[in-house]
């Protein structure tokens, strides 16, 4: 933890309920999008503030806000300041006590699923932003429905973030029927959106999480070592970038992904990889995160980030299955999805991390 800072306990419950609450308005509407931005801000100003208060100069944190301040001013985006947002919350939230992030994180969940229940029932009922759209998935066209999002999977990524909050909340009675509670919820959004990656996480996430809970109950404490979890996003990283280069693997994946390592591949070629990425392909449609950070962002921006992702999950030397499976799960629909900027996604994993038990509590327990 950061010296003797400590960030108060309204600061940290107030910008999770504006993280929750930007989180779907920014699904519902790119008009979101500003509040997104200035959410951002607000978090490295106070971030910043609150270091110069002490005068305890974190190394760090510094280098990591030059970096990305260069970076977006080079590239004329304000969006690439997220390695520095992202490293001035997990900085805010170290320097908060766990029972304000336990706290923060309820505010969370509560205000993301009240507002996410909120936009589905407007859309179903009264046709609110319920755009259909159609897919051509297996040799055949899919209808799908956006249910109040701007798209259908915007939808269940937004869901797959309020699931990986909802796991990190420490409530023993009725925990299990919660979960499949949520599991119920998750078929008919399935059945409307049709969308399958973040489906499948969700599914993971919860089974996850109740195998721990029932372990847990029979006194079994299984944890593994961060620096596996820390090594994920790397690894995808290398994927995607083989996925350009080698031939037998763009043509398998491109199977798998019905076409879509074909259309990478075309805009690799059209605009390259550079240091600090090509503004003009900024609005190409990617999929894959690590692949449309390479090209419209550049490689400074994307070690940037991934150094930061690696840091801040290597600042606990354990983790528990399911804060190992919401890691995973980010980085995993990272290949599919350009989400790895979100913080709807990302905030669960820094309270996680926060939350996570102190290492002498973990001896005598299982070791992975």
């Amino acid at each position: 933890m950061p010296g003797k800072i400590r960030i108060n306990f309204l600061s940290v419950t107030t910008l999770a309920f504006l993280i929750g609450l930007s989180s779907i308005l920014s699904g519902v509407s790119s008009a979101g999008n500003v509040t997104n931005a200035l959410i951002s801000l607000a978090i490295m100003v106070i971030t910043l503030i609150t270091v110069l208060e002490s005068n305890s100069i974190n190394i760090f944190l510094i280098v990591i806000v030059l970096i990305s301040s260069l970076v977006a001013i080079v590239n004329k985006q304000i969006t690439l300041l997220s390695p520095a947002v992202i490293a001035c919350l997990f900085f805010m939230t170290e320097a908060s006590d766990t029972s304000s992030v336990r706290f923060a994180n309820k505010v969370y969940f509560y205000t993301g699923l009240f507002l996410f229940a909120m936009v589905v029932f407007m859309a179903l009922v009264f046709g609110v932003h319920n755009y259909q759209f159609t897919i051509w998935r297996n040799i055949t066209t899919v209808p799908r429905l956006s249910i109040g999002f701007e798209h259908p999977n915007v939808a269940l990524v937004r869901w797959l973030g309020l699931m990986m909050s909802f796991v990190l909340i420490r409530t023993r009675k009725h925990k299990i029927l919660a979960i499949l509670i949520f599991v119920l919820v998750l078929l008919p959004l399935y059945q409307l959106t049709k969308s399958r990656s973040s489906t499948y996480l969700v599914l993971f996430v919860l089974a996850v999480k109740l195998i721990e809970t029932i372990l847990q109950r029979t006194h079994v404490h299984i944890r593994l070592r961060s620096f596996v979890l820390a090594l994920v996003p790397w690894i995808f990283l290398v994927m995607s970038i083989l996925t350009l280069y080698i031939p037998w693997i763009q043509q398998r994946f491109d199977a798998l992904l019905s076409g879509r390592i074909s259309i990478y591949r075309m805009y690799f070629n059209q605009f390259g990889i550079h240091v600090f990425g090509t503004q003009n392909s900024s609005i190409t449609m990617i999929d894959n995160s690590y692949i449309q950070m390479l090209i419209t962002k550049g490689t400074l921006f994307t070690i940037l980030l991934m150094f930061v992702f690696t840091m801040v999950i290597l600042s606990r030397k354990y983790l528990s299955l399911t804060l190992a499976a919401i890691i995973f799960a980010f980085f995993f629909l990272g290949m599919s999805e350009t989400i790895l900027q979100h913080l709807e996604l990302i905030l669960p994993v820094i309270y996680g991390l926060r939350m996570e038990r102190p290492e002498p509590e973990y001896e005598g327990l299982t070791t992975t």
